[in-house]
């Protein structure tokens, strides 16, 4: 064992934190476990149970500053940038209105239904009293959660939306597969999704006072115009009034943090701590209520503004766009101004980037093996100018640099690039890559900014402002619904494959799923393939017809109104996301998972059985049943087949013309807003799960095996030609029609040492993107590293890795996602 860690090579930029502080406080994230925190759940049903018979809007924004309110401020030792969605280090509030279910059947310790599926992470403080969260209540508390579940049981969306969603379709086999994550889990969401990146330049530059004097005016001007309002007309009434008492909640979790920090300064006794806290209370009362005068107070406002986004409704997603825009006239005024230093300004950035990744989010045990614990919140960094020039800046170095320092996996970082960008500013994006905790990710701007112009119809200006909203999606900021409330739709494109080949029967256990297209054993190639696509557009649209009706009960259920607030145009039409207050209700996303072994898998059977006859479809029918045992030669011809990654024209025109059928029939379907269904292509963790729902794969994946993963990366070890065969074939693959295309490569740090292995990956994504790329993300590491943190996770607690569209702890993955990271194709060359 000592002579393998001997030969791991090391990553090349190694750096730590700038300061004692900023170690400490990263040191400190690493030691804590998950805990549940009940305040918010608790609070919240207070509430509720007291405004029972008023308009749910205006229950929902009493609910959300009853617990702003109430919520226990903490203020740890060594913090400048404060505030917390739980009073632990890493808590995850709970939110029993979106499901209660759940929690419950955890708390009870129900068995579950999903535990062929379930792969949890062992490491990193995981505990599995509740879930994969510790779960510490004083007796007060377990009584608290009691009656919040007894209340919500048959009150929460999940409840009522599966109740009513079999009473209305005779599809319930398939509502039943998709729970059992053979195909889809759509029903076990445990808070909102996400995906919303807020209005945060309006809170700096107006305050929340601003924002209510705006509310206000809307208020008076009803009320000196009309003595007679219509229904359309108190509408609105009730949404401002809601959108001002969300903000007054907004003002007072604030309020708690400058008395905490008051209350602190009278206990400190160390001067130097002393006078911090005094700054964090004089900031804590300016923001966010003010506008922000200085970067100190512009980063403390961003935070409050985000965690009560988080507190409104948990969502996965939330993401701070364009952070080195909007926060860059601070920094460059106090720069100016003599009132910071760059050390300075990197020690507070360090210090948000241990904040966000304190955000830690409870659900389902299968939801928590697709996610990975991850929260996706993406810092979006470069890109354009609304005018079309160089949007880098001092600041985003810096970003840059924090990220570097502070390795967290919260927030991801992500490059907009084009052929604009100061060549500094991408080399020093490069050498974060070469850390190895795969930031940032880059995206191409000359994809996103036509996708925007023809499919959201945005304005240029709007278009040039695009950012990530949660993984990889393409979001306006401020002005666009994103997935809001929408739950998770990852599609299982393997499965359709195999309805295909079987008659719309489910081999597992021999149950119809699909829909009768007939005995593959009879068919012509083209035959398979049509046969494929029925069985996908069948799926596709019963999953769009649950989407559409989960996301109606969400104006009357759990309406958004704090993220409609600092959404446009919601107060200036007096309404809320979804009900037509966003300008751009952008639709709702048709997730792809497997869609490149599908690809193979036609590839092969056209190869093997039809263009070379080498056995019978019959035969690779019984092969599959068997996984392959004693069927040793068909597998390997399987596996010998073309396979996409290699840049052969036979095999990437199906993965292309897979995917433009793909984006063709999602955008025929009308999502909930009436927009059409944008498809999506990537995989977070659900690729392992998903391939443990299907059996052996006629491009010879054995039963079990984890998918491919991303949405145009090769399956792990088929592409054999180099990474320019690789893109080469990712390109052929039209992105524009889609939210997001990703692909995931792999280097050995080797490849891409010193400054001319910068340049050569720069050239790469060049050259990626020059093709008509979208969105590329790289591990660089050596695998031997992986494999010996497998065996000695506790040497390894800091090590960060790429997952899909996003970073996370590797002893906090699961062993299959471990396993399929290691597999990967490892480049030793860029060439």
């Amino acid at each position: 064992m000592a002579q393998i860690a001997e030969m791991i090579v090391e990553r090349e930029i190694k750096r730590e934190p700038s300061t004692p502080r900023t170690k400490m406080l990263k040191e400190r994230y690493l030691s804590e476990k998950l805990t549940i925190c009940p305040e918010r759940a608790i609070y919240f049903t207070e509430s509720m149970k007291r405004t029972e018979g008023e308009p749910i809007i205006l229950r929902r924004a009493r609910g959300l500053k009853y617990v702003l309110e109430r919520i226990t401020p903490v203020i740890r030792e060594g913090e400048l940038i404060v505030g917390n969605q739980t009073k632990f280090v890493r808590g995850s509030a709970l939110y029993p209105e979106a499901n209660a279910l759940w929690i419950k059947d955890a708390l009870e310790k129900a068995p579950d239904k999903e535990e062929e599926f379930i792969d949890l992470g062992k490491g990193g403080g995981i505990v599995k009293d509740f879930v994969n969260y510790r779960l510490v209540l004083t007796p007060e508390e377990q009584q608290g959660i009691k009656e919040v579940i007894e209340y919500w049981k048959d009150k929460c969306v999940a409840y009522l939306v599966r109740r009513l969603f079999k009473e209305e379709t005779r599809k319930n086999d398939l509502l039943e597969a998709m729970e059992s994550h053979r195909i889809i889990n759509p029903v076990a969401f445990a808070t909102m999704e996400g995906r919303v990146i807020l209005d945060f330049p309006k809170v700096l530059n107006q305050g929340f006072n601003g924002i209510m004097e705006e509310i206000e005016e809307k208020l008076s001007a009803f009320r000196e115009a009309r003595c007679h309002p219509v229904i359309e007309e108190m509408n609105k009434v009730f949404f401002w009034l809601a959108a001002k008492i969300a903000c007054e909640g907004a003002i007072a979790f604030a309020e708690n943090y400058a008395r905490e920090a008051e209350k602190l300064v009278r206990e400190e006794s160390n001067p130097a701590r002393k006078k911090e806290l005094e700054t964090i209370a004089e900031t804590c009362r300016w923001v966010p209520l003010h506008p922000a005068r200085t970067f100190y107070e512009a980063l403390q406002s961003y935070w409050f503004t985000f965690l009560t986004g988080q507190l409104e409704c948990g969502p996965m997603g939330n993401s701070s766009g364009r952070f080195d825009q909007y926060i860059y006239p601070f920094y460059r005024r106090d720069k100016d101004e003599g009132r910071i230093s760059e050390g300075e300004a990197l020690e507070l950035l360090e210090c948000l980037r241990v904040k966000h990744t304190e955000i830690q989010r409870a659900v389902p045990a299968g939801n928590e093996t697709k996610t990975a614990g991850n929260m996706f919140c993406n810092m979006v960094l470069g890109g354009c100018t609304k005018e079309g020039e160089a949007a880098d800046n001092e600041l985003s170095l810096l970003i840059l640099e924090s990220a570097i320092t502070m390795q967290t996996s919260q927030p991801t970082l992500s490059i907009r690039y084009n052929n604009k960008l100061s060549e500094r500013f991408l080399l020093k994006a490069i050498e974060l890559d070469k850390t190895g905790i795969g930031m940032p990710a880059w995206f191409n701007d000359n994809v996103a900014i036509p996708h925007m112009l023809q499919y959201r119809r945005a304005s240029v200006e709007d278009a040039r402002d695009w950012a990530i909203g949660g993984c990889s999606d393409m979001v306006i900021p401020g002005k666009s619904y994103g997935e809001k409330g929408c739950p998770f739709g990852f599609t299982n494109m393997a499965k359709y494959l195999e309805f295909a080949l079987n008659d719309g029967v489910d081999t597992r256990d021999e149950v119809p799923l699909g829909i009768k297209t007939g005995n593959a054993e009879k068919m012509t190639y083209d035959e398979i393939v049509a046969a494929f696509k029925k069985q996908l557009v069948n799926g596709i649209e019963f999953l769009s017809s649950y989407t559409n009706f989960v996301a109606g009960f969400f104006p009357y259920t759990i309406p958004q109104i704090y993220h409609s607030v600092l959404t446009d145009d919601c107060l200036e039409r007096g309404k809320a996301l979804g009900e037509g207050g966003e300008r751009y209700s952008q639709g709702f996303a048709h997730f792809i998972v497997g869609l490149i072994n599908v690809a193979n898998s036609l590839a092969a059977i056209r190869h093997c059985v039809f263009d070379n006859r080498f056995f019978t479809m019959e035969e690779l029918r019984e092969a599959l049943q068997v996984n392959f045992e004693g069927k040793e030669k068909i597998h390997r011809r399987l596996l010998d087949a073309p396979k996409f990654g290699n840049d052969i024209d036979s095999v990437d025109r199906i993965a292309a013309e897979l995917y433009t059928f793909v984006a063709e029939e999602s955008l025929k379907i009308k999502g909930p807003l009436g927009e059409p269904l944008i498809p999506s292509a990537y995989s977070i963790a659900t690729h392992p799960i998903y391939g443990k729902a299907c059996g052996a794969l006629p491009d010879g994946r054995k039963a079990g095996v984890a998918l491919c993963d991303g949405a145009v990366s090769a399956f792990p070890g088929t592409d054999v030609s180099g990474p320019t065969a690789l893109i080469r074939s990712a390109t052929k693959i039209d992105a524009l029609p889609y939210k997001s295309v990703q692909l995931n490569m792999k280097f050995h740090p080797s490849a891409l040492k010193g400054l001319k292995g910068s340049r050569a990956l720069l050239s790469l994504i060049k050259t990626f993107f020059d093709l008509g790329g979208y969105f590329i993300q790289f591990n660089i590491v050596d695998s031997r590293m992986l494999r010996d943190a497998q065996r000695h996770p506790e040497r390894y607690r800091d090590l960060l890795v790429r997952v899909a569209g996003f970073t996370a702890y590797w002893v906090e993955l699961s062993k299959g996602v471990q396993d399929e990271i290691i597999q990967r194709t490892e480049f030793g060359d860029i060439q």
